[in-house]
């Protein structure tokens, strides 16, 4: 995970519906890594023509692609092609999962032989708020 260590930008690829995750990973990283940037594309009102220039001139900014990978992600359009867009740009791309194993894993990152991370973040976000 040397990739990770060493970027300053991560462009964070995840499902609408784990908005409120990626805020909280977001946070939960931030204060542990100082000087660290996100960026995403989230569709919040819809997709717009512009959207895949918008997300491939971000990704490109980044030095990282962060994949949070919930229960419905394997089936996000977006998703995988935000992945490939990450791969074509020669951007290093790591996957964590916001649930319990077993997860399905994206067909993007599964065509790519991308790892998925073990990474149970609904146990670390219940874990954060207890101890505030």
């Amino acid at each position: 995970m040397n990739g990770l260590a060493a970027a300053t930008r991560v462009f964070l690829s995840y499902a609408t519906e784990d908005e409120e995750y990626a805020a909280r990973f977001r946070q939960l990283i931030s204060e542990e890594r100082t000087g660290l940037t996100f960026d995403d594309c989230a569709v919040r009102n819809g997709f717009s023509e512009n959207w895949r220039v918008s997300a491939r001139e971000k990704i490109a900014a980044c030095d990282v692609v962060v994949c949070l990978v919930g229960e419905e992600t394997y089936c996000s359009g977006p998703i995988g092609w935000e992945i490939e867009a990450a791969i074509t740009l020669g951007k290093p791309v790591f996957a964590f999962s916001l649930v319990p194993w077993p997860v399905v894993i994206p067909e993007a990152l599964r065509n790519h032989g991308l790892e998925m991370h073990r990474l149970d973040l609904m146990d670390v976000i219940e874990w954060a708020d207890v101890v505030r």
